[in-house]
């Protein structure tokens, strides 16, 4: 049997008394040797504070916090990750998104959300992180008008809106900014995939708020310049009043179709109020005034002013029109029937040299712009030169 040196245990010993008594000045050099152990003098005092309850190093995990720590195993069922607290924390792999489970690799650093923090065991989740950051990012958008996201509708609910996910993320989209119009079919719309943008934030449901109406408005000065006056356009009717029908197409324009430009089979419908909304209906673009007064019309055979207009009229020129609408910003003035354009006048016009257009009257102007595809014209007074682009 070897021999022990008693003479060098006894120091070894008298070392380590050193070492707990002196505690936490530690006059030994970082690294030095204590005792027949392999642990330096850092281990041992963390060892040491562990079971003293003098840790002022270790972290104390508290259920919400993000923290970031070294992946020290991978199990069947579980990950552990050192996160500098007493203990690992645990992922359970069953909840983890498969999806994600790539980025969780043996010796390299994840950041984790804790879910739950005991005494007794700490948990946490990789896919809970993400979705949380995920969450956070839409709700940065909120208000945005240029951010849009795309999504799937879930779910109907009796509040008279929809829960929908966008990547996973719940958001709620009320049953008034799911359409450009009012919904036919709330159902219609549930296992569809839209675009939606973030509008607000619901304290109630504790979820963001989103509007698919919204991003179809961004659509609205595009699509009405790829209007084509020829085409005829099949939409579904929102509506009707007493003087005409309103239609949706083209995803997110509205128009009117006033009772005197139905159809025959449609103007009979008209009278025994038996158009119902959701029917396809066809016509053609008559007019569009403004992003919100589109003017549709079924006689596809009526004279459209706009056909060999440039024939007719040539810029530059001195036309004579009819004074329709005397305004403070321009004349309204209207060459033929279908065919009005606007005389912009000049800042320094006093409203005595203003009152001297009357309506109805004649004037000859100067023809500046005049274009077919937009439907707009433009003069100028007659004594006034165009400028050169």
């Amino acid at each position: 049997m070897k021999k022990t040196n008693n003479r060098n245990l006894e120091k070894e010993i008298l070392d380590f008394d050193r070492f707990e008594t002196n505690t936490p000045e530690f006059p030994l050099q970082s690294g030095e040797r204590i005792m027949a152990t392999d642990y330096t003098q850092s281990e041992l005092k963390k060892l040491y504070d562990m079971y003293t309850g003098n840790d002022y190093s270790y972290y104390s995990p508290v259920e919400g916090d993000r923290v970031k720590g070294k992946v020290k195993f991978i199990s069947n069922d579980r990950v552990g990750v050192d996160i500098g607290s007493r203990q690992y924390a645990y992922l359970d792999l069953s909840k983890e998104n498969k999806a994600y489970r790539e980025y969780i690799i043996i010796d390299e650093l994840l950041e984790i959300l804790i879910t739950e923090a005991t005494e007794d065991t700490v948990k946490g989740s990789f896919s809970d992180l993400v979705q949380q950051q995920k969450f956070e990012k839409i709700k940065e958008t909120i208000g945005d008008d240029h951010v849009a996201y795309e999504a799937k509708v879930v779910e109907l609910i009796d509040q008279g809106g929809y829960w929908i996910e966008i990547d996973g993320i719940k958001a709620f989209l009320p049953g008034s900014l799911a359409g450009m119009n009012k919904l036919h079919d709330f159902e219609s719309l549930v296992g569809e995939n839209i675009t939606v943008m973030p509008v607000n934030w619901s304290k109630d449901k504790q979820s963001i708020v989103v509007s698919h109406k919204k991003y179809l408005e961004t659509l609205i000065p595009r699509t009405i310049r790829e209007l084509d006056y020829s085409t005829r356009y099949k939409g579904f009717v929102t509506g009707s009043t007493s003087f005409g029908v309103f239609v949706q197409f083209n995803e997110c324009l509205t128009g009117m179709i006033y009772k005197s430009d139905l159809d025959d089979t449609w103007s009979e419908n008209f009278k025994k109020r038996n158009i119902n909304p959701g029917e396809e209906i066809e016509f053609k673009v008559k007019e569009v005034l403004s992003h919100k007064k589109i003017i549709l019309s079924q006689n596809y055979n009526a004279y459209d002013p706009w056909e060999g207009v440039e024939e007719r009229y040539k810029q530059g020129t001195n036309v004579e029109g009819t004074i329709k609408k005397v305004k403070n910003f321009g004349i309204f003035i209207e060459l033929e029937e279908g065919l009005i354009g606007l005389l912009t006048l000049p800042q320094s016009m006093t409203s005595e040299k203003l009152a001297k257009f009357i309506e109805g009257e004649k004037i000859t102007v100067k023809l500046s712009v005049i274009d077919r595809e937009t439907r707009k014209i433009f003069f100028l007074f007659a004594n006034q030169k165009i400028r050169k682009k």
